[in-house]
């Protein structure tokens, strides 16, 4: 555990402000549909932000990727995206092709990350950032993610992922685009 203060642990756990304003139909779909083991669409929210928000991580230029990486099997890929610019990619599970050996890899890349956050202040402070901003537009409604995401994050399947729904033209020479 951290030798963090115990406000700002308490702060970690709990959402960052009050109760959403829902209406009683809100509060019924989200209690049927997505709220499990919360016990209120805040703490739901809250448990949604921080585990988008650990996806920071691999890309914060302060955090050493080899302590989230050490020893999961992964491959590293740069792709050009667009006009000559890359993107990488982290493909978690790489070699991996026995559902038993997702599962340890998968089991080791998050007991990574736990040991990150709790031994490194740094790695708090990303989190908690960014756990703070994705709470806020999702409490507020400005951004919803898909029904994945907000059924999974945090919770043992972790499948975030569905499918991604683009802005495609309406013809045929649009679509060749």
């Amino acid at each position: 555990m951290t030798t963090e203060p115990e406000s700002e642990m308490k702060d970690w756990d709990n959402p960052p402000f009050g109760n959403i304003p829902l209406t009683e139909n809100q509060r019924k779909v989200i209690k049927d549909k997505y709220l499990r083991d919360a016990p209120n669409p805040e703490s739901w929210l809250w448990g949604v932000a921080k585990n988008v928000a650990q996806a920071e991580l691999l890309y914060h230029p302060e955090i050493a990727r080899d302590s989230l990486m050490a020893g999961v099997k992964f491959q590293q890929k740069w792709e050009e995206v667009r006009n000559g610019d890359t993107s990488e990619m982290l493909l978690i599970h790489a070699e991996t092709p026995r559902f038993s050996d997702k599962e340890a890899n998968h089991k080791r890349y998050m007991q990574n990350m736990v040991t990150l956050i709790d031994k490194s202040p740094k790695a708090r402070e990303v989190m908690t950032k960014w756990a703070n901003k994705f709470y806020d537009m999702l409490a507020n409604f400005d951004f919803l993610p898909n029904s994945p995401t907000l059924m999974n994050a945090g919770r043992e399947l972790q499948q975030l992922s569905a499918c991604y729904v683009l802005p495609v033209e309406d013809s045929i020479e649009g679509w060749e685009t």
